[in-house]
This record gives C-alpha cells, structure tokens and sequence, in this order.
C-alpha cells in the first residue's frame, strides 16, 4: 500500500529511479529507511545525532552514492586495482623468495653437517696412520741406535744430526756424573748440593729435548734420503708417511670446503633478514597485506 500512495501522492523516490528498482524495494534499502531501523531510538536522541551523523550517516551515504555511479566507480577504481594488483604481485613474490631462501639455508646446514663429520672422520684416520708412522720411526730408531750411529753413512745432513745427537748425549752424561759426585751432607754444603741439584735438573732435562730433537731430524732424514740401509723398514716409514700426508691434505680441504659453504650460508642468512624486512614493510604499508 504504501508505495501505492507514494505514487498516486506524486512523491518521488529517487532511489528507486536511479537505481530501475521498484518503490518499494528503493523505499526499504534507502539508507533514511535502514539506519533509523538499525540505530533505534538512539538515531533520534539529542545527545548522539553528531556522532552517528559524523561516524554513520556521512560515510554510508558516500559509499551508497559512489555505488550508485557505475561508470565513475569503473573509471576511478581501475587505476587503483591495477596498482593494488603489482603490489600483491611483489608481495607474493617476495614471500616465494624467503620460502627459497629459507630451504637454501636448511640445504646449507646439512652440507655444512655433513663436512664437519667428514672432517672428524679424517681426524680420527689421522691419529691412527700417526700411531702407525710413529711405531716404524721406532723401529727404525732401534736399528739406528744399535748400529746405525757408528756404522752407517746416508748423507751429510745425516751426519750432521748425528752429531748433534751424540754430542748432546755427552752432555747429559757429564750431567749425571756430576750429579753422582755430590753426596748431601749437612750444613751450607748440603744447601749447595740441593741447588746444584736443581740447576742440573734443569740442564738435564734441555739436553734431552736437544738429543730428542737430533733423533727425530735423524730419522726423518733416514726415511727421505736415498740408501740401503733397512729397504723394508724405510719403505714401510714411506707408505705409512704417504698415507699421513694424504689425510692431512683431505683434512685441509675438507676444512676449506666447509668455510666456502659457511661463508655461503650466511649470505643466504642475510638475505633472508633482508627479505623478511622488506615483507613486513609491504605489511605495514598496505595494512597486513596477505597472499
């Protein structure tokens, strides 16, 4: 009935003509017919008008107004969804990149694992081939000491240490016999025998590590220079020496190979930190923008 009257009245609903909608479906979405439903009383109370005018009434006839209008909101809006459209591109586009970046670092925490147990593994090989290097440098010290040292001529370095080794060994014994000499006795003299004691201590023991030092040239030497003397001792030295000297070259570059991937993983790291800031600053400038 009501539009009826409306239109027999001569009373003009604009809604309903602008929008090729019936009086009675235009009389009931115009927002003078729904915010007044909505808001109650309260719509009409003296104390509130400026706030629902100012936070309701005002922004839902815009928006109701601008709907109204199709050809502007197509002229207006296009610009603007093709804009928020390359944004979210980029948006999406940067959080496929820390997802690559993210599995990168992942990868390179397993290879850089993966180096550290090949690098323990050729430790622990290492310290057994050193076992078994150092078993035939005794052995061929023991020949060395029982003959080698009067009887055999390798070479002028050998001979050299050889000297070294027996004349640090004549220290040592005139060391011991000095010590043998002085018996303690009471008084100043004993005082004096303790000290000497110690002063010969000290020196007893730097004439060890001197012939120690002259023994091991000795044997290094023995192993590298070209003889007869012992084949089969030098050449088992020799492959157990090879086989230390290959290990240590393996440790060397296995220890190189994990600092490149280290030094690979923290660039992916600072990447991703880089990335993971530029995503939340996509965030925070198109208000919590999602994929």
């Amino acid at each position: 009935m009501l539009p009826v009257l409306l239109k027999r009245k001569g009373v003009r609903v604009p809604f309903a003509e602008q929008t090729d909608t019936s009086y009675l479906t235009a009389a009931f979405a115009s927002p003078f017919f729904f915010l007044p439903v909505i808001l109650g009383n309260s719509f009409f109370s003296q104390g509130a008008q400026h706030f629902y005018f100012k936070k309701l009434l005002v922004p839902s006839t815009i928006v109701y107004i601008s709907l109204l209008s199709s050809t502007v909101e197509e002229e207006t809006c296009e610009p603007l969804l093709k804009a928020w459209e390359k944004r979210t591109a980029f948006y999406n586009d940067e959080l496929e990149r820390a997802e690559q970046l993210k599995n990168k670092i992942s990868a390179q925490e397993s290879v850089i694992r993966s180096q550290e147990q090949k690098i323990q593994s050729l430790k622990q090989e290492m310290d057994k081939s050193m076992s078994a290097l150092d078993e035939a440098k005794n052995d061929i010290w023991l020949s060395l000491y029982t003959s080698g040292l009067k009887e055999w001529d390798i070479n002028d370095t050998f001979s050299s240490h050889r000297r070294e080794y027996r004349e640090a060994m004549n220290r040592l014994n005139e060391i011991e016999r000095q010590r043998r000499k002085h018996n303690p006795r009471a008084g100043f003299r004993s005082m004096m025998n303790r000290t000497a004691a110690h002063v010969t201590t000290y020196m007893d023991e730097k004439e060890k590590r001197e012939a120690n030092e002259a023994m091991r040239k000795m044997v290094d030497e023995f192993i590298d220079a070209e003889h007869a003397y012992e084949p089969h001792k030098k050449a088992a030295a020799l492959e157990r020496k090879k086989k230390v000297d290959d290990l240590q070259n393996e440790k060397q570059e296995a220890e190189y190979q994990k600092e490149q991937e280290r030094r690979r993983w923290k660039e992916y790291k600072e990447q991703y930190k880089e990335n993971l800031a530029s995503i939340r600053a996509l965030e925070r400038d198109n208000g919590s923008i999602t994929k």
